[in-house]
């Protein structure tokens, strides 16, 4: 459940911040187009309603991603994924060897050393949970109140319904939206209202609203959220007033419907939040009684204007990773391929690695040349992956890698894609044999180093070992793999309220920087147990291995 609201926070957040760059730019915008009809306004608010509500992009050669800053377009959520020990993690250039990816296990933990810092985000997430259930509660029961409230509204024609119970005409419903108007209103007044209200009918704003208001639950936390709400509220009944006014031709009704507007609005009936007509009656009024037919041209320059500034705020600019990525992928050729490699995770430790033969370049070639797919952000949670390692003549190290039948991920850029493609396409590549020792080291330029200590109560050093080397460093390795292929996890213990348990410390090292990341092991109601970090979660394993594990420090007391 964590993991879910994790990742759905952290996509809503990263949206929030592109959306809200979009509703600025649409807010001067909007201040351009002053007088021209209202319409057009509407239509760049559903630009920045699509943000708000949208999880992927549309690419074009002139999107908005070229305006936002690097911190943006990345990932919102900065932390390193950390895999097993066997798995070095390797994003930068080492040599001839580019964007090399981790590999990942079905519980990959993204784990960082400021443990503090995501333990209030992860309370920042629940915060956000409650505060999105709480906004659309709030619009549901309101909506049920006022349905309860027009049970007795007394149907005049149509979808048309009176009572005396409202001082405000408006809409209520969704697939058969109907007219509610207050008791007493005939002749033109009459006439000037429903006008008004049919018009949101044939727009279809009574569902653009209510879809525009699960937005804002989405992102209740930020300002410009609620504010793109409000002005495009806003902007809708202006542009139904301008709709009355325009049906009305030569016949100059704006004094008239403008007095109509006062009137009604004089008592507020504190409708819910999806109803139409009491919004900005003030700025309504001085619209109405301003409004002058747009000309021909007015009308095209908006238009051509609202439609480039809408395509170039709804989409972003291709890629070039992408495109190098794709390219190099669709391009690729059996006579460029010195060697194929690949890791399959989580799977039998004999079961995990192959070599392919130059006879068996053809098939894999043929579906990396098929690879396609649209950018996204690297999920948090990993998964089962297969990884193939191409080295080419010249000596270029490129991943190619399926995670879990959802994302491509070709040399570090992730990529969404059909999965029944994935799954096809990777279903016969079997893994025949154990990881060879130092293949990461080989493939990434990554040398990892292991350490093993035992510790008392709050962190006391009881007895270490370090490096561990030869038979040591794989009972390390088999400890951490007894961990990976384990389906189950737990939640984090807390560590230093054990009496004795270990520390298995490894160092990623890479051109003079080092990575540190520690797991600890420990035994619970007879059950022995890894834990990725202090506050990640854990897993079983094998107690067989913790005994020689136990067995081992005590020989070096």
């Amino acid at each position: 459940m964590m993991v879910f609201i994790s990742g759905f926070f952290d996509t809503i957040f990263e949206m929030s911040a592109i959306a809200s760059i979009v509703a600025l730019i649409v807010m001067v915008v909007r201040l351009a187009l002053k007088k021209a009809p209202k319409v057009f306004s509407l239509m760049l608010w559903l630009v920045v309603f699509f943000r708000l509500l949208c999880p992927f992009t549309i690419q074009s050669s002139y999107g908005l991603s070229k305006l936002l800053p690097n911190s943006i377009k990345q990932n919102v959520d900065a932390r390193i994924p950390v895999t097993m020990p066997v798995l070095p993690v390797g994003t930068e250039e080492h040599g001839n060897i580019t964007h090399v990816l981790s590999n990942s296990v079905p519980h990959t933990i993204l784990i960082t050393s400021q443990d503090l810092f995501f333990t209030l985000l992860d309370t920042l997430r629940y915060m956000w949970l409650f505060g999105f259930i709480a906004v659309v509660l709030y619009g549901f029961i309101s909506y049920m109140l006022l349905k309860r409230r027009m049970r007795i509204a007394t149907k005049v024609d149509g979808n048309i319904y009176e009572t005396d119970r409202i001082k405000t005409p408006f809409i209520l419903g969704f697939l058969r939206p109907k007219i509610y108007i207050p008791a007493g209103l005939a002749g033109s007044e009459l006439a000037y209202i429903l006008k008004h209200e049919q018009t949101h009918i044939k727009r279809y704003d009574y569902l653009l609203k209510p879809i525009a208001f699960f937005a804002v639950a989405l992102h209740w936390f930020n300002p410009v959220a609620w504010i793109s709400y409000i002005l495009m509220s806003h902007d809708m009944e202006l542009s139904a007033d301008e709709s009355v006014m325009k049906q009305a031709g030569e016949e100059d009704i704006r004094k008239a419907y403008s007095t109509s507007l006062v009137r009604l609005s004089s008592v507020q009936s504190g409708l819910f939040p999806l109803a139409f007509g009491e919004i900005g009656v003030k700025s309504r009024v001085k619209n109405i009684l301003n409004y002058k037919k747009p000309t021909f041209w007015v009308s095209i320059v908006s238009l051509i204007a609202v439609i480039g500034i809408g395509g170039f705020l709804m989409t972003n600019d291709e890629a070039k990773d992408i495109n190098d990525s794709l390219a190099w992928a669709n391009n690729l050729s059996v006579n460029d391929v010195q060697s194929i490699e690949m890791v399959i995770s989580p799977s039998e430790r004999e079961n995990y690695y192959k070599e392919f033969s130059s006879e068996e370049f053809g098939p894999i070639i043929k579906i990396i040349n098929a690879s396609k797919g649209q950018k996204v952000n690297a999920p948090d949670e990993l998964g089962s992956t297969t990884t193939l390692y191409i080295i080419t003549k010249e000596g270029t190290v490129h991943t190619y890698q399926n995670l879990r039948n959802a994302y491509l991920v070709i040399d570090n850029v992730y990529l969404s894609a059909n999965s029944s493609w994935l799954a096809s396409s990777f279903k016969d590549l079997k893994g025949d044999a154990s990881l060879p020792d130092g293949f990461f080291e080989r493939v990434t330029g990554i040398t990892t180093t292991y350490s093993l200590m035992k510790l008392g109560k709050n962190g006391e050093v009881l007895s270490s070992l370090t490096p561990l080397d030869g038979t040591y460093r794989r009972l390390a390795e088999d400890t951490v793999f007894s961990s990976m292929t384990k389906s189950t996890i737990y939640p984090a213990q807390n560590i230093d309220s054990f009496d004795a348990y270990y520390m298995l410390r490894v160092i990623y090292s890479s051109n003079n920087s080092n990575t540190t990341h520690d797991y600890y092991l420990f035994t619970m109601n007879g059950d022995a147990y890894m834990q990725n970090g202090k506050n990640g979660f854990n897993t079983k394993v094998d107690t067989e291995l913790y005994n020689r594990i136990d067995t081992l420090l005590k020989s070096f007391n």
